[in-house]
């Protein structure tokens, strides 16, 4: 059965390769079979991201490795502690936790040159989970740059199905990522990103199970069968009209955003658009403040307002970037 193949995406020469597709394509094992024999072949080693310890002490590492080992690895000695995998007591592979970002940094890998990262997005219902909120990339770039050491050595594979697009990765400024359609690959400078595809072979075999079937008219199925990205929905998404006025701007994580009102809905939108004019700035943190820009407080009559209308649901967003990007913020002025 021939399933993902992760050679077209090496030829690509990136650090950081952004993999996302259905489930059960091969992307995970296929990532795995090739870091674990360039370990052997090459006597380099590799680094399994998880997100806590816990994860960790509970041996995800070798879990994660056992079909891939016992497939197409039987004939080597391998060893396993619950942070690494070794060879004839060769260290090939470490476990490494985000939690552990500022515990490593003073230690050294010199011989790590691919990273992985399986299950990187998380489902909106389970986004309470990204460690550190929505700043958990900035965990995993340390751990990378503890690796790397500025050195562009290490390749970086992460990997995910297609949960939502809209997450702390693909919007963090180092990385960036726009919608890609189904099947095509996006490149910036030292960023990969695919959404891959079902190979064909596949698609037929997994039409014919039962459970396939059974879920084939679901969210769920569109989502494991077909590689649809769970946050199709548009809640909270709608487009300025002629109707809709420039009132304020407000600044998140150094970006304005206008705050419209849309006058014949009663509603109140954000737009990355915002009328230059408009002498209400306000930011939400000092670290937004910026010259003639105001710290965001309910004593001012525009964030009394933007808050009110929160609590009613009544605030919408021009897309769903603007949405990522804002509403988590937003809503701590409730």
């Amino acid at each position: 059965m021939l399933y993902w193949n992760i050679n077209e995406i090496l030829s690509y020469q990136r650090n950081f390769n952004f993999i996302n597709g259905p489930r059960s394509i091969g992307k995970t094992y296929s990532t795995l079979k090739h870091i674990i024999d360039n370990s052997i072949k090459r006597n380099k080693e590799f680094a399994y991201i998880v997100r806590t310890q816990d994860e960790k002490k509970n041996y995800i590492l070798k879990k994660a490795c056992d079909k891939v080992i016992h497939n197409e690895f039987s004939s080597y000695d391998f060893k396993f502690t619950h942070d690494k995998i070794l060879i004839n007591d060769t260290i090939i592979g470490l476990c490494i936790a985000l939690s552990e970002a500022v515990k490593i940094k003073k230690e050294g890998f010199p011989n790590i040159y691919n990273i992985i990262f399986d299950e990187y997005t998380l489902e909106e219902k389970y986004s309470f989970q990204y460690i550190n909120g929505w700043d958990e990339p900035e965990l995993f770039l340390s751990i990378y740059h503890t690796i790397d050491r500025d050195e562009d050595r290490v390749k970086c594979f992460l990997l995910g199905n297609n949960t939502s697009f809209y997450n702390p990765y693909h919007l963090h400024p180092a990385f960036n990522i726009p919608f890609v359609p189904k099947g095509k690959i996006w490149c910036s400078e030292n960023v990969l990103f695919q959404n891959a595809l079902i190979p064909q072979n596949v698609k037929e075999i997994k039409s014919k199970s039962k459970f396939s079937k059974m879920i084939s008219n679901t969210n769920y199925g569109d989502f494991a069968n077909e590689g649809t990205f769970y946050d199709t929905h548009n809640n909270f998404i709608q487009k300025l009209s002629n109707r809709s006025k420039c009132i304020g701007i407000i600044i998140i994580d150094k970006v304005k955003y206008g705050i419209w009102f849309d006058y014949t809905k009663n509603i109140i939108i954000i737009s990355n658009k915002y009328d230059g004019y408009i002498t209400e700035v306000y930011a939400l943190t000092t670290n937004d403040m910026t010259y003639n820009s105001l710290l965001a407080s309910k004593d001012f009559s525009l964030i009394l307002l933007l808050s009110k209308y929160l609590r009613k649901s009544n605030v919408y967003y021009e897309n769903k970037t603007v949405r990522e990007k804002t509403i988590r913020k937003l809503i701590k002025l409730i």
